[in-house]
């Protein structure tokens, strides 16, 4: 059976779509061709990794052609890899990854561990490069004094020079979600949901990360999804429309989709509501965006 997964991939003349299935233990990908996909062809995905790890899509789409697929769980093994040039990197561990520190002290014992969730992966048209960039969480135990609080930070992976470093970024919100559909990035600029966090009051948001000079900015949601926003819900997806950021948002009961628009970052105002689609009572969920603007959804059946 096909995963219910569907994404962009510039691999023949035009736009084809990516579909993921699990054969004889393997992940195996076919592109579907033509005017209305009715070709069929098995891409070569054959790695020393694919038997070792099974890996998922990262984001809702490619980027220039080249995929992120990531093995799940916390610093799992993420692949960069574009079926129409037959390249497959597999991204070297961090250096956090690899170093686990324990610190004695005196008759006392100090550890630290860490743990990264996987934000984004884009292009960055200025320097040539590809990045992929973790939000990291360190959580340290005393012997005697138990848990410790210590200071998150960001760290992000180039291609061009096959080396990771940590971001000059503070205070930018994450997502400890990882849900599929809240991750997109467009023109060099990589964005996520964020859901609301009752401890410290922050409103869910969408955050907006400029490869190119590392600033990033915080939009709002619209308002009229702040008493039904849930990042971790099947009913919201953060896609590329018509070379436009927008949300598609529904609920599972009832069967109308609002598809909107945001014209300007950090500026909650900005996102308009282009349509209210209905009655769809045999769509399950949407799950991809053409790039002719078409809207790709699973049926119910």
């Amino acid at each position: 059976m096909f995963c219910k997964t569907l994404l962009r991939c510039p691999y023949y003349d035009g736009a084809s779509l990516l579909l993921k299935d699990f054969e004889l233990g393997k992940d195996v990908f076919y592109s579907f061709y033509g005017e209305r996909f009715e070709n069929k062809f098995k891409l070569d995905f054959s790695n020393p990794h694919a038997n070792r790890f099974k890996f998922h899509y990262f984001g809702f789409g490619s980027i220039n052609g080249t995929f992120c697929l990531h093995q799940g769980g916390y610093y799992a093994k993420t692949l960069l890899w574009n079926p129409s040039t037959h390249t497959i990197k597999l991204i070297p561990p961090t250096p956090c990854e690899l170093v686990k520190l324990s610190i004695p002290n005196g008759e006392h014992f100090f550890s630290i561990d860490y743990t990264a969730y996987l934000h984004g992966f884009g292009y960055d048209n200025l320097r040539n490069d590809y990045n992929v960039f973790y939000y990291v969480s360190i959580k340290g135990e005393h012997a005697s004094y138990g848990n410790m609080s210590l200071d998150p930070f960001w760290e992000i992976y180039s291609l061009r020079t096959n080396s990771w470093r940590i971001l000059d970024v503070f205070d930018m919100p994450y997502s400890l979600a990882g849900i599929d559909g809240t991750q997109v990035c467009m023109d060099g600029v990589c964005h996520w949901l964020c859901e609301e966090d009752e401890d410290s009051q922050d409103r869910a948001c969408l955050v907006s990360f400029y490869l190119s000079n590392e600033e990033f900015f915080i939009t709002p949601i619209p308002s009229y999804l702040d008493d039904s926003f849930d990042v971790q819900a099947l009913w919201i997806k953060l896609v590329v429309l018509n070379g436009s950021i927008a949300l598609i948002s529904y609920h599972e009961e009832t069967i109308n989709f609002h598809i909107s628009v945001l014209s300007e970052y950090g500026i909650q105002e900005s996102w308009t509501k282009l349509f209210i689609v209905g009655l769809l009572s045999f769509i399950e969920r949407p799950i991809g965006v053409g790039t002719k603007g078409e809207i790709f959804v699973i049926r119910k059946d």
